[in-house]
């Protein structure tokens, strides 16, 4: 599932990730690119893909 949040609003957003299953780990991570050059997947350690815009 890919899903990308914004915030119209001028009260910071705090989002609150939930997890259920047996596995917990962040090694499945796949993040998409990020227009906003917030993070650096290589130093994250995560894999990244470009998607159409």
């Amino acid at each position: 599932m890919v899903h990308r949040l914004k915030n119209p609003g001028k009260i910071p957003l705090e989002i609150i990730e939930v997890q259920s299953s047996s596995y917990l780990g962040e090694d499945d991570i796949e993040r998409f690119e990020d227009i906003y050059g917030r993070s650096n997947a290589l130093e994250a350690g995560v894999k990244t893909q470009t998607i159409a815009r």
